[in-house]
């Protein structure tokens, strides 16, 4: 053969090799692209999942508008997953990630037979999926908190069976636990994760000093929810939290009217400075009535040795206000500057105290905790 004829079906070799090449290569990256797509769909259902579980979490007692809201999401994400499952070229690996977040969508829906029939599935098509294991764990098939259970095979998974560890312990009330959980398994998750469950990791941390022991009746829960206790509310928190209200109570548990009636027959709602008339049981909490509650149970524990119009006492003579926003003449000045000085409250921006701004129930307990 002539080197003319050699060069001739070498060339032709080399067309061809180059046409099937880019043919395979156009293939792989028509395959790439719904990879991609197909990651991005499930990335967006895993973000509004995590946003909705959130909700669940902080508010596991929902009122009839936020189950109505719950059951709307649940809708759309639905329909985001049967739209993802509908895609040409799923992979297993995929459509069980989306069966498995489907299961547990379905939990919040409050459809158990569902979800339990979505896990099943899941595990058919890829056993090992992440989402498929935080479902069992939902579902009480294992415990995501125990390695020896649960493997994970990268730092992502391992980060998302540490958000479900740290979930669980603020459910159990182990809240200075779950906050550790949560910031560590924040540094290898995606930013929505955070996005989605800082309200629950900070809720955590300012309810990090409650006993898990007392932490979970119903109505201490939605106390502790509450973003404005009333004052009944308020005397209701100090009743459940240990025994600082037994000498009045005589360790009974008394009903938000009784309490009321009782604590302010015994004066623990009166003002020390001067006369004042003392707030409704449904009024909403400010942080100066507070002052005065905590103050008044302060020194009646004290006893003889309590001093209760100390600071007025004091500032009075000098003439000058030490918070420029309670003035001398306050009813309330003495509890306020012995909450401050004792560090039961604190001034929010170090100057001011803010009397007027209403209050959480957790703010509330963080104080009430702090009297020894």
């Amino acid at each position: 053969m002539s080197f003319r004829n050699i060069f001739f079906h070498f060339f032709v070799a080399m067309i061809l090799f180059g046409v099937t090449a880019c043919v395979s290569l156009q293939n792989d990256l028509i395959l790439s692209s719904d990879d991609v797509q197909q990651s991005k769909d499930i990335q967006t259902i895993e973000e509004q999942l995590a946003k909705l579980d959130a909700r669940v979490y902080l508010l596991p007692l929902p009122d009839a508008s936020e189950r109505a809201r719950r059951s709307a999401d649940c809708t759309e994400l639905f329909a985001l997953i049967d739209t993802a499952l509908s895609q040409t070229g799923i992979q297993n690996a995929q459509r069980a990630r989306l069966i498995a977040l489907r299961g547990r969508v379905q939990l919040i829906d409050e459809k158990m037979p569902a979800a339990r029939a979505s896990y099943n599935s899941a595990v058919q098509l890829y056993r090992n999926d992440i989402q498929a294991v935080i479902l069992a764990g939902r579902l009480g098939s294992i415990d995501v908190g125990t390695s020896e259970t649960v493997s994970a095979s990268n730092a992502g998974e391992r980060a998302l069976l540490m958000l479900e560890r740290a979930l669980q312990l603020y459910r159990d009330g182990a809240y200075r636990e779950s906050v550790a959980q949560f910031d560590n398994a924040f540094l290898s998750l995606a930013g929505f994760y955070q996005y989605a469950y800082k309200n629950i990791r900070d809720r955590a941390w300012e309810l990090r000093d409650i006993p898990s022991s007392a932490a979970h009746s119903d109505g201490q829960m939605r106390l502790l929810q509450q973003q404005e206790i009333t004052i009944g509310q308020m005397l209701l928190l100090a009743q459940n939290n240990g025994t600082v209200l037994f000498n009045y109570t005589s360790g009974k548990t008394l009903s938000e009217a009784e309490l009321y009636t009782q604590l302010s027959r015994r004066g623990l709602l009166d003002a020390v400075s001067e006369k004042s008339a003392i707030a409704a049981r449904q009024d909403k909490a400010t942080r100066i009535q507070c002052a005065r509650f905590l103050w008044n149970l302060f020194n009646a524990r004290k006893g003889r040795a309590a001093r209760p119009t100390a600071y007025s006492a004091l500032y009075r003579s000098l003439n000058e206000p030490p918070i420029p926003d309670v003035p001398l003449d306050s009813p309330d000045f003495d509890a306020v500057l012995g909450c401050i000085e004792l560090e039961l409250m604190n001034l929010p921006d170090g100057i001011h105290f803010f009397p007027m701004t209403t209050v959480s129930g957790t703010e509330f307990n963080t104080w009430l905790l702090r009297i020894k």
